[in-house]
């Protein structure tokens, strides 16, 4: 991240790297040329698609047997170690830590953090593959389905 608000993606080849390749195999895939704008504007229309099928309570299976994308409950845990030290598994909520170490200085220099009560997760399973190498591959959300996932969790119409 340079700026705040100013997120820099570097290792993800989106859709400009993906019509470039188009533009390389002389459009074989699409059939004929069609402009960046609206290659880009079908694509995120279907990832629009996806997105609110997972939402909906829906799996998406992707083709070719590259894996299933769905949303289900994270099992939060907090138990004992052998230690006797307290393990929390819940995900962290870094705005709202930052937010506290901004305005609690020793609770900075103590590493307090701030764990979510987020019970569902997206998870991306790569059962059934084709391929080698699976594990480079990785699902994340971007913020706009992140939030409404959010949203659908505090209203209880989230299904699963």
């Amino acid at each position: 991240m340079s700026k705040q608000g100013e997120y820099i993606i570097k290792n993800c080849k989106g859709t400009r790297w993906t019509y470039k390749q188009e533009q390389k195999c002389g459009w074989k895939n699409v059939g004929k040329r069609i402009p960046q704008k609206t290659y880009e504007a079908v694509i995120r229309k279907a990832n629009e698609y996806v997105g609110e099928a997972l939402l909906n309570g829906h799996d998406f299976k992707m083709p070719f047997r590259l894996g299933t994308i769905y949303l289900r409950k994270r099992k939060n845990r907090v138990y004992l170690n052998e230690n006797g030290n307290l393990v929390f598994i819940k995900p962290v909520s870094w705005s709202k830590t930052r937010k506290l170490w901004q305005e609690d200085e020793e609770a900075r220099k103590d590493r307090i953090i701030i764990r979510t009560n987020d019970e569902y997760a997206y998870i991306f399973t790569l059962c059934n593959r084709r391929f080698k190498n699976s594990f480079y591959y990785k699902f994340r959300c971007n913020r706009a389905l992140n939030s409404k996932k959010s949203e659908k969790t505090k209203d209880g119409s989230i299904v699963r």
